[in-house]
């Protein structure tokens, strides 16, 4: 006889259930998995990816021989929207059909071939917030120094193109080996001084020359100046005090005039000649600061302040709103062994009113 109990399938009922659905989700959770390991969407999208600039090819930048006369040259960034227009400038072997979809910009700029190789444009992006079309334009340092030339090319870019500011990008591919470079001028900066506070835009004429600069230089400077000489930089928000930037000096050589100074000497003829110059004792300090090292190590230095003329021929500069008063101070210096005889320079003192500009810099002469 058996006394066992037979099992109560109904109580049981809710155990088994209760199992069931905990198969069922982990079954399902491991599909969901599963599926997501495997590539398959996730059921819930992920924000999508700015996107990136449409990459541009070379060909769209056509090179153009040199113009047919090269004082009626247009500005930079004259859109050809048809051969004739063209062809009364160069002459090129674009076809007339080219022009039914696209448009060409021109655009040109100066280098020196030895100083700067393989100069090319490579791509060109549009951005529309700030209504730019902007030009990587890449080289090869190099060593020398030789006349400026100028180069010419058009951009091809479709007819539907707003027509926007240009905008120059130099990137330095590769640094020329040579030995200390004796053609860079070193540490100019930039002191502005308004009247009162107004937004001031500084260019440097010919930036392909640049070896570095801060802010980082692309088309010019943007900054909101004060009396006190403050800045901020309107792109980025940051205080600054100054400009900066180091480029390619071609009038460091030795002159029948100039100054020959004893190294241990330096101290108190940067004194006496960076005020006769313009500069105030802030600012002369800053430049003694900076040359004073260089200078005391040698037995004797040639030096000579270039004039405002001859810093404009190679690097001009290009302020909006004019200042009233412009003052640029470039020390060339070549270290000396024992002393030679030239002739003193003279130095003509400015006066400084109004909206004030002061730069100051060096190169070594070798």
């Amino acid at each position: 006889m058996n006394d066992k109990k037979k099992p109560d399938l109904n109580s049981a009922m809710p155990v088994i259930f209760g199992i069931l659905a905990m198969a069922v989700v982990i079954v399902v959770s491991v599909v969901i998995i599963h599926g997501n390991l495997l590539g398959q969407p996730d059921p819930t999208p992920a924000p999508e990816p700015d996107p990136e600039p449409t990459p541009v090819l070379d060909e769209d930048f056509e090179s153009l021989p040199e113009p047919i006369i090269e004082e009626n040259v247009p500005d930079k960034g004259t859109a050809f929207n048809d051969f004739e227009h063209l062809s009364t400038y160069f002459n090129v072997d674009i076809e007339d059909y080219d022009f039914e979809e696209y448009s060409y910009l021109l655009f040109y700029y100066e280098y020196d071939e030895c100083s700067l190789e393989n100069i090319k444009p490579t791509k060109y992006t549009v951005n529309d917030t700030y209504g730019e079309i902007a030009i990587d334009i890449s080289y090869d340092g190099g060593c020398g120094v030789c006349v400026p030339q100028r180069d010419y090319w058009l951009l091809r870019i479709p007819k539907t193109t707003v027509q926007y500011k240009l905008v120059f990008n130099y990137i330095r591919l590769s640094s020329g080996d040579c030995d200390d470079d004796p053609y860079v001028v070193k540490k100019p900066i930039i002191y502005l001084y308004p009247t009162k506070t107004i937004d001031v835009s500084v260019k440097l004429a010919h930036p392909e020359l640049l070896t570095s600069s801060y802010p980082r230089y692309t088309d010019g400077w943007q900054v909101t100046a004060e009396p006190s000489g403050k800045l901020t930089d309107r792109t980025t928000g940051r205080e600054l005090y100054s400009l900066y930037w180091e480029g390619t000096n071609r009038n460091a050589k030795m002159h029948s005039d100039g100054f020959v100074i004893k190294g241990s000497d330096t101290s108190d003829f940067l004194e006496e000649k960076l005020a006769l110059l313009g500069l105030t004792d802030r600012e002369a300090e800053e430049f003694i600061i900076y040359w004073l090292p260089v200078l005391e190590q040698n037995n004797y230095n040639y030096i000579r302040f270039e004039t405002i003329a001859e810093i404009n021929s190679y690097m001009p500069l290009e302020i909006n709103p004019n200042p009233d008063t412009l003052i640029r101070v470039i020390m060339d210096y070549k270290p000396l062994e024992t002393p030679i005889e030239v002739t003193e320079q003279k130095i003509t003192t400015p006066t400084r009113t109004g909206f004030t500009v002061v730069e100051w810099g060096g190169t070594q002469i070798k």
